[in-house]
């Protein structure tokens, strides 16, 4: 029942966010940001919708990447570089 309430707010947020990108109230941007990381979590399908759309749009790969693999570092760090973080 939850998570059925979390996937409705998402894409309302979504949906919502989509509508006002255009306009000149600065609510567009954060409303998909809100939505879209929401729809991911929570629905399988959108989870697989947005990552193909990720593989179209090469911007987007990496985000997406983190987004699913948290825990993995990112691919570019060299070994001197981890040194240094704390």
């Amino acid at each position: 029942m939850l998570k059925w309430l979390w996937i409705v707010l998402g894409s309302t947020s979504t949906l919502g966010g989509l509508l006002v990108l255009w306009s000149p109230l600065p609510l567009g941007l954060p409303l998909l940001l809100i939505g879209i990381p929401l729809l991911m979590k929570y629905s399988p399908r959108s989870r697989t919708t947005f990552t193909w759309i990720a593989g179209h749009i090469p911007m987007l790969q990496r985000p997406l990447q983190r987004l699913n693999n948290p825990a993995k570092k990112p691919p570019n760090m060299s070994s001197e570089e981890e040194e240094k973080t704390p």
